[in-house]
């Protein structure tokens, strides 16, 4: 790892008690900072991970309020599309759509 982002930790350990925000400070210190390509590419990587943790939260409090207008988990991305609450289904930073469970409502990458 670079010398910056060891320095940054050190100074602020922010990436403590899964702080997304702190965490992608650093990985995004890393990718501007690197000297190799491995280091920016699994730094990128990361960032893309976290990206997705985001995503995956957001879509959750859609599938929340939907569940609170109807009572019951929506069994498609359509039924939230129809019900205006997204306008697409929605994918991940690599472009795949995100899986919903059809009978539960949870949410994970494709």
């Amino acid at each position: 790892m670079h010398a910056l982002a060891f320095e940054a930790g050190a100074r602020e350990p922010l990436a403590q008690g899964g702080d997304r925000q702190a965490s992608r400070a650093l990985w995004r210190l890393l990718l501007e900072t690197a000297d190799n390509d491995w280091l920016r590419s699994d730094a990128s990587r990361r960032l893309a991970q976290l990206d997705a943790m985001d995503h995956i939260d957001a879509l959750g409090r859609v599938v929340a309020a939907y569940r609170e207008r109807g009572g019951v988990a929506p069994f498609t991305w359509d039924a939230l599309v129809n019900a205006g609450l997204i306008r697409a289904v929605p994918r991940d930073p690599a472009g795949v759509p995100y899986h919903l469970g059809p009978y539960s409502g949870t949410l994970d990458l494709g």
